[in-house]
């Protein structure tokens, strides 16, 4: 029963969500909306920025368990077709928590995807260390950097597209891996 209750009260808030700014919304809002009482809701959630913090992590992990395997820009297909699916809910976040916090969600996820990447697809790939670790961040901050200022500006699906486009033509981390690790091997060749 308390797993039905804790659904409904994520349901409200997230329809209430397409509809209003997150400050805009109370916990009376949320109550009236799925019919329960206030302490069902605070059985389940100590206030609505737990609440809030409860759905982005469900959501995040929706987008990782869904992608698992991709590629980094699949990946990023996923999260695009997400965002652009709860447009308004993500908006009304983004305008009401820290950035601080914004970033650490969707670090949480690009870190997630890289690394999920790295060690899937890239398993049978030998890796410097630094070298991976570098790369890693390297499209970590590239997919969040990108995520941050798409939302900033409005999550226009042209500008997203384009993003993708290009991420495909940069390559993934095994294309640019092999082009730096060719110089090495060309080195090699040229001593012996």
């Amino acid at each position: 029963m308390s797993n039905f209750t804790e659904d409904a009260i994520k349901r409200s808030f997230k329809k209430l969500l397409e509809i209003r700014q997150l400050k805009d919304i109370t916990i009376r809002d949320i109550v009236d909306d799925c019919g329960i009482n206030r302490s069902s809701f605070y059985y389940h959630f100590q206030d609505i920025p737990a609440l809030l913090e409860d759905i982005v992590k469900e959501g995040t992990d929706a987008i990782i368990r869904k992608n698992a395997g991709k590629t980094i820009a699949e990946c990023m297909e996923g999260v695009v077709e997400f965002f652009l699916e709860n447009k308004k809910t993500v908006q009304h976040v983004y305008r009401a928590v820290s950035r601080e916090t914004f970033e650490q969600w969707l670090d949480r996820a690009a870190k997630y995807f890289v690394q999920n990447f790295f060690s899937t697809a890239l398993s049978d790939t030998e890796i410097p260390e630094e070298t991976g670790k570098m790369l890693r961040q390297y499209y970590v901050y590239l997919t969040s950097g990108f995520l941050l200022k798409w939302i900033a500006k409005g999550l226009q699906e042209e500008r997203a597209r384009d993003f993708i486009c290009l991420i495909h033509r940069l390559g993934e981390p095994g294309d640019l891996l092999k082009q730096l690790a060719a110089p090495k091997a060309d080195e090699e060749q040229e001593r012996e």
